[in-house]
């Protein structure tokens, strides 16, 4: 698998592991979707990653409340291939 010149996906992306987790791929070479229910967090770490060169797509989710494990699927419409 190829380790750089991809675009991943990384939730819990403003603090923690995922802010971690973004970062380090970031300075790996890939750009990264952002995702988060901090928005101010998750700017902070749009600031880091674009400071690195690397792209920051932010996806901050409005309605939280009454949203189910299935709504995933707006994202992702088909099964993700098997690695």
């Amino acid at each position: 698998m190829k380790l750089s010149g991809n675009t991943v996906l990384v939730t819990g992306c403003g603090m923690g592991i995922g802010a971690l987790t973004a970062e380090r791929l970031a300075k790996e070479g890939n750009d990264i979707i952002g995702v988060d229910i901090k928005l101010p967090l998750l700017k902070e770490i749009q600031n880091k990653v674009e400071s690195l060169g690397r792209k920051f797509y932010l996806i901050f989710p409005e309605k939280i409340r009454g949203s189910s494990p299935n709504d995933c699927q707006i994202f992702c419409p088909r099964p993700l291939p098997a690695v």
